[in-house]
């Protein structure tokens, strides 16, 4: 059985470029992706977390997908439990399991 799971930040999830930085007027926010295609981006894809955590999704066996959330936007968090797609999915190598 696998299961999903959330990441909370200050963002509403994985985007292009920094939205908060120079560039932020051309950041696009990447709705669904895969650990491999966060893994082989080198440069283009801001992470709002460790990059470390790309390489356990990498790893894992019990959790499908990962859900990047914005914990400040009132509802988010509570939409994302409900399973509605509110941030950047992540698809981990359960997936292929």
């Amino acid at each position: 059985m696998t299961e999903a799971s959330s990441i909370i930040e200050d963002v509403d999830g994985v985007f292009t470029a920094d939205p908060n930085g120079a560039d932020g007027s051309k950041a696009e926010l990447i709705a669904e992706t895969t650990h491999a295609e966060l893994a082989a981006a080198n440069g283009p894809a801001t992470l709002p977390f460790d990059r470390a955590l790309v390489e356990v999704m990498g790893t894992a066996r019990h959790i499908e997908r990962v859900q990047v959330v914005n914990g400040l936007v009132p509802g988010r968090l509570t939409a994302a439990l409900r399973g509605e797609h509110v941030g950047t999915l992540i698809h981990t190598a359960a997936r292929q399991a």
